[in-house]
């Protein structure tokens, strides 16, 4: 996530490049997630396991947003 762009900006700019690059493989494996966020509804275990991982995914971006926070009123002061 480049320090210029906003955050709106990088994922329309990661999503129009994942479009043009995937493969047959890469669009298997987005539909095959897709499919496994829809089990989650239904699955206890599966939810239990896909909350882990958006939690521990929530606190690194925490820290990275934070990061970048700082950076930018460090900025605005000058």
């Amino acid at each position: 996530w480049p320090p210029h762009r906003s955050l709106e900006e990088h994922f329309a700019t990661e999503a129009r490049r994942l479009a043009d690059e995937a493969g047959p493989s890469e669009q298997a494996d987005a539909g095959l997630g897709i499919k496994m966020i829809r089990l989650a509804d239904t699955e206890p275990a599966l939810r239990t396991a896909w909350l882990m991982a958006c939690d521990q995914v929530e606190r690194e971006l925490a820290g990275v947003i934070a990061t970048r926070l700082k950076a930018v009123g460090r900025n605005s002061e000058a």
